[in-house]
């Protein structure tokens, strides 16, 4: 009888391990302080006017600030970026975007994803969730895919992200191939920002802290997406 409790118990404790493994990898949503500051920001903007270029992602997207500067555009752009941003943070405020019908929209995600120890699989399916409901929901919108960038270690470890740099191209990968599939437009900007063709790593003069961009590291996301901003 005491051998068969033990067995009970054992498989009750193999049970509990396994089910919070799987919860591990799920990501439930969980809106920061600043993500819902930003949120009411948006909200207290208005209703997004029609047919505009939606610049949709994380902190590489906020921290471009005012996007019609770079391209002499007058309120052409809006910036919909958000510190600390995921993919599912971003699938859940995708309906006022939709409701916009944007003529395109430029989609940055995936790194605060990775940061967050989701598979590469899981981080993915979660990106290929949020631009499908867009596309769903406002299917006449052009949608730009960003690659994820490299990072910088010279100029500041990120611990969180330390040692993906491997995932990081895993998932480029990935999201390359499902563009082509889909017939969406992917930006390669991991390749333009490499210290050289052999490495791994950001070139030390477009980051300002191992992560995020410089003024330099903008003006190649500027210049690879241009032709796709329409300005007349």
């Amino acid at each position: 009888m005491k051998l068969f409790y033990r067995i009970i118990i054992a498989l009750y404790i193999t049970s509990f391990s396994f089910l919070q493994v799987i919860r591990a990898q799920e990501q439930a949503f969980s809106s920061s302080t600043h993500y819902a500051r930003r949120m009411e920001t948006f909200l207290k903007e208005g209703k997004l006017p029609t047919g505009k270029v939606i610049m949709f992602g994380d902190s590489h997207m906020e921290y471009g600030g005012d996007w019609n500067r770079f391209f002499h555009t007058d309120h052409l752009i809006i910036n919909r970026g958000i510190v600390g941003d995921d993919a599912i943070g971003m699938y859940h405020r995708l309906s006022m975007i939709i409701k916009a019908k944007p003529r395109a929209v430029f989609f940055s995600c995936g790194t605060n994803d990775l940061s967050h120890n989701l598979p590469i699989d899981k981080v993915f399916c979660n990106i290929v969730k949020t631009i499908e409901k867009l596309h769903n929901g406002s299917p006449h919108t052009q949608i730009f895919v960003c690659s994820l960038f490299p990072l910088c270690p010279s100029k500041g470890v990120w611990k969180l992200l330390s040692g993906k740099e491997k995932m990081i191209k895993e998932l480029n990968k990935k999201l390359e191939q499902y563009c082509f599939q889909h017939r969406y437009t992917f930006i390669d900007l991991y390749k333009k920002l490499l210290l050289s063709i052999n490495s791994e790593y950001m070139n030390p003069i477009f980051s300002i802290d191992g992560l995020h961009l410089s003024k330099e590291g903008y003006n190649v996301w500027v210049d690879e997406i241009k032709k796709y901003i329409v300005t007349k």
